[in-house]
């Protein structure tokens, strides 16, 4: 699979979904923690821009108090104030990717970005999400290891996904639909409502 071109379609299909959605909806919560559907539209504006630059970012960060999550958090309100719901679902469709983040985020890790803000937007609206069981397995693969190691909410758990053909690591195992699993794994802790085994009190504890 051309993760790259996965990452775009992905966010294509944000954009359709949020295109569809009604006024209150556009306003809803998600399961980013003080994000509303808007913020994250307006954060993924941001992402691929040719002005989203390190030299450009690093004084915003600063006066963020060193916290680049809330820098993330003021850009993303900012961004969705200063645009049209229109406007932001159009930059999302036309994005280039090869600007902003693009230069030096890699492939695997905008598709997990994309994929998460996907699911922080449905699952808190009752939308079923529909997602490609290829782009499922790559954003596990990449949210249980980096470099061929685990992260620390991975280590020393076995993961099994009952809805794809999706397994990994030993030990205690932590089972459930692959859209919980990235939840729960992307630090969300709705995904752990859907998921069983004897390792969800060790992954919950890592939340």
């Amino acid at each position: 699979m051309d993760v790259a071109q996965a990452a775009r379609a992905q966010m294509d299909d944000i954009a359709s979904t949020l295109d569809a959605l009604t006024p209150e909806q556009w306003e809803a919560d998600t399961l980013c923690r003080g994000w509303k559907v808007k913020d994250i539209a307006g954060h993924l504006n941001g992402a691929y821009k040719r002005s989203t630059t390190i030299p450009r970012t690093l004084p915003k960060v600063v006066a963020s108090g060193f916290s680049f999550n809330r820098f993330l958090r003021k850009d993303a309100i900012s961004t969705a104030r200063r645009l049209d719901r229109a406007g932001l679902i159009d930059h999302m469709r036309g994005a280039d990717m090869s600007l902003g983040i693009g230069k030096f985020v890699k492939a695997p890790d905008r598709l997990t970005d994309h994929l998460t803000h996907y699911l922080d937007i449905v699952v808190p609206l009752g939308i079923t999400p529909v997602i490609p069981s290829d782009r499922l397995r790559v954003v596990l693969d990449n949210s249980v290891q980096r470099k061929g190691k685990p992260v620390k909410k991975s280590a020393g758990l076995s993961f099994a996904a009952t809805d794809i053909d999706w397994k990994w690591g030993s030990g205690p195992e932590v089972r459930g639909p692959a859209s919980s699993l990235i939840l729960a794994l992307q630090a969300r802790p709705r995904g752990l409502d859907d998921l069983t085994g004897d390792g969800v009190a060790t992954l919950k504890s890592r939340l």
